[in-house]
């Protein structure tokens, strides 16, 4: 069964949640539902060892003008971007740490790791 962490609004919220850190394991999955589209600015950095991918299972969908950016937080690392109204966004990240870093402001996700 996936393990699913659930945090609540806030004004700040952080995870530091720790990830398999060789390179002999499967890649894991990491799905972010945004579930509040309420605060007028957000963004998430990711940073963590395997490779996952990125979901937008918003229930509301996401119809304000904001851009969710979602960084593996490395000197080369590219935004990638869930627009208002996207359905999918997927990426691949290698990172330098088996630490999964996120900081966010007012809304809610669900993150739920796959093995």
């Amino acid at each position: 069964m996936p393990k699913q962490i659930i945090i609540c609004v806030g004004t700040v919220w952080a995870l530091l949640y720790s990830m398999p850190a060789t390179a002999t394991t499967a890649p894991a999955k990491i799905w972010i539902m945004m579930t509040d589209t309420s605060a007028s600015q957000t963004s998430a950095t990711v940073k963590l060892n395997d490779s996952f991918t990125i979901q937008n299972k918003g229930s509301r969908g996401l119809n304000c003008s904001i851009t969710h950016n979602i960084l593996n937080n490395l000197s080369s690392a590219t935004p990638v971007a869930l627009m208002p109204g996207a359905t999918l966004v997927s990426t691949v990240i290698n990172a330098d740490s088996g630490v999964t870093y996120l900081t966010c402001s007012q809304y809610r996700v669900t993150i739920t790791y796959v093995k």
